[in-house]
């Protein structure tokens, strides 16, 4: 079924060449495409469109001077960045059941895409893509790690289908449906995990109001929950207003799924609920984890129940006593993360923490390389190498440190930040924010910036970084960032 968002109108003046159908700007932009196709045709995988040779430029697609464009059935593979930063396309046809590779619309400005035959989208496939509005994915099965993110005017996303994915959609603030209603719960496919739905899945979408996901979603978090139950957590994590409802579960054979019945064993009465062999939820007194052994949830219960402070590892080299942690909330009372406490935890996907004047100790959360999610509100410094490395598997970690004072040496190094919000900054250390490989956006406020600050961070453009009048920057403060 076409995309019912997809304007099919012939266009005018659309030229067909070789199964392929195109608008151009110009006779120019028509003669290289059809070369384009023609090279293709000849290559030794025909039915791939090859990535793009000119990533980076300003406008470094391909197929520049295109405006409307429509890709034959036999065209499977769609090479990244094919379209991205491209400013000519508008609309874009994909006939055949294709693969869409990484960065594929990334910057694009294209407007209305048929995708309905696609069954995988990789990283960064839509991101920055303004004048989309609809994706319509009736066959999508997998999609990559943020594979969605940053379109300002994307109001639906609908994928019955899909049941592989991680972090899935990243900061659209227009969102309001979302049809994610596939088998992507708890599950195992040929001994492999598929990714589950979690709180990390959908980020910074505060207007989403309809929620669709897969009946068997209550497995991400272990436990039959109810589609009320699931509301309640979901709404406390994304948007206040959402509405959830449970899909049919047709990844593959949808007549196999339904919401399951709540059994005794489904409601202990212990605090602790133990949800299944491998993953199970802890519900404290004033926190929250989720883990995978029962040493953990113990050590955690003896520190919380009694008011201890976190305990502190001791080196690079010395694994943390949570390394099977998936998410924490910790107890308002805890007000310091001793150094190297949560040190190379990863599997770590989410912590959070609102005690007073928190202070992020050293190496706190060094190589928690997956770590999607970071909220402190209330934190006020984080020393030397605080963030080194924090979410460098995870693109587009959020870090809630909307109040933080002091920023050591490394403290964001090598981080999984697209944006770092620290308008209350005062004092930002030598290296502190340094090597962010995908930090696009900056605001440091009326901080004293020392020598050397902010360095080789490759996409964050002088633009990007706001700071505000007071502050004392050295003159080397910026040094080899974007342009």
């Amino acid at each position: 079924m076409p995309s019912p968002f997809f304007n099919r109108n012939e266009p005018d003046r659309q030229q067909e060449y070789k199964g392929w159908k195109f608008i151009a700007k110009t006779e120019q932009a028509g003669r290289d495409l059809m070369a384009l196709i023609d090279k293709i045709a000849a290559s030794k995988n025909p039915h791939a469109i090859p990535e793009s040779a000119n990533f980076g430029t300003i406008n470094h697609s391909d197929f520049k001077g295109i405006s409307y464009l429509s890709i034959p059935a036999h065209i499977t593979d769609i090479g990244g960045c094919a379209f991205a930063k491209n400013k000519d396309l508008q609309h874009v046809e994909v006939l055949g059941y294709a693969r869409l590779g990484q960065d594929c619309f990334n910057g694009s400005n294209v407007e209305q895409v048929d995708i309905s035959k696609v069954f995988q989208i990789d990283k960064f496939c839509f991101w920055h893509c303004d004048n989309l509005t609809d994706l319509y994915m009736p066959s999508l099965q997998t999609a990559k790690t943020r594979s969605i993110g940053r379109c300002k005017n994307l109001e639906t996303v609908y994928a019955p289908r899909l049941h592989k994915f991680e972090k899935l959609i990243y900061d659209c603030q227009n969102m309001k449906t979302m049809n994610i209603g596939g088998d992507n719960g708890y599950e195992y496919d040929n001994g492999e995990e598929k990714n589950r739905f979690d709180i990390t899945t959908i980020q910074k979408c505060p207007n989403l109001e309809t929620l669709v996901v897969s009946p068997k979603s209550h497995r991400a978090f272990g436990r039959y929950i109810a589609p009320n139950e699931l509301q309640t957590i979901l709404c406390e994590n994304m948007a206040h207003n959402l509405v959830v409802e449970f899909g049919s579960g047709s990844a593959t054979k949808p007549d196999e799924y339904h919401i399951p019945e709540l059994t005794a064993e489904d409601k202990p009465a212990a605090p602790a609920i133990i949800i299944d062999t491998e993953t199970k939820v802890h519900l404290g007194n004033g926190w929250q984890c989720i883990y995978r052994y029962k040493t953990t949830m113990e050590a955690l219960c003896n520190i919380f129940e009694n008011h201890l402070p976190l305990p502190a590892g001791n080196t690079k080299t010395e694994l943390s006593k949570f390394q099977d942690l998936i998410t924490i909330h910790l107890p308002s009372y805890i007000v310091t993360i001793p150094e190297y406490c949560f040190s190379q935890c990863y599997e770590l996907k989410l912590i959070r923490g609102d005690g007073e004047d928190l202070v992020i100790g050293d190496h706190a959360f060094y190589c928690a390389s997956e770590l999607g999610t970071v909220s402190f509100p209330n934190a006020h410094t984080a020393q030397a190498d605080a963030f080194n490395g924090a979410g460098s598997n995870a693109p587009g970690t959020m870090f809630d440190l909307s109040r933080l004072i002091y920023a050591s040496s490394r403290a964001f190094w090598q981080t999984g930040a697209t944006e770092l919000n620290l308008p209350n900054l005062q004092h930002a250390a030598q290296n502190s924010i340094e090597e962010n490989a995908y930090l696009e956006e900056l605001n440091i406020g009326n901080a004293n910036i020392d020598f050397l600050s902010v360095c080789s961070n490759p996409k964050l453009e002088k633009k990007d970084i706001i700071t505000a009048p007071g502050g004392i920057i050295n003159p080397f403060a910026f040094y080899k960032n974007g342009r």
